[in-house]
């Protein structure tokens, strides 16, 4: 899933700070080294880990203008009422409650794509 927010801010020109959760730290960590590894500057992609008191206050800090989280509903929630409360912010980006969203195209083969959703592959 971070993929999905990670690369369109750094083909966008921008520097991203990766909070992962504390169930999953590693991949945040593995992630950025593949990224370096593939020529993106060391500097672009900085993974911290943070309670959610310094996320917050990261969140609202004057030099954050965007931030994009996948997880839990109160997490989200808790990840909107800072954006909201920061000054000049200028995005957020929820997707919450569930896992492996996904677009079936009316060409779809519906029976196998069906199965495939259940078991939550990924194409």
């Amino acid at each position: 899933m971070s993929v999905n927010s990670v690369l369109p801010a750094l083909i966008a020109g921008n520097a991203v700070i990766f909070k992962p959760s504390p169930q999953t730290p590693l991949t945040a960590e593995r992630f950025a080294l593949a990224l370096t590894k593939a020529g993106v500057p060391a500097d672009a992609v900085q993974v911290i880990h943070m309670s959610p008191k310094l996320t917050a206050h990261a969140i609202q800090s004057p030099k954050i203008s965007f931030v994009s989280f996948t997880g839990s509903v109160a997490g989200g929630q808790a990840v909107e009422k800072a954006a909201v409360e920061a000054p000049g912010f200028t995005g957020v980006a929820l997707e919450l409650g569930g896992k492996d969203p996904a677009y079936v195209r009316p060409d779809a083969d519906l029976a196998y794509t069906a199965g495939e959703l259940v078991d939550g592959a990924m194409f």
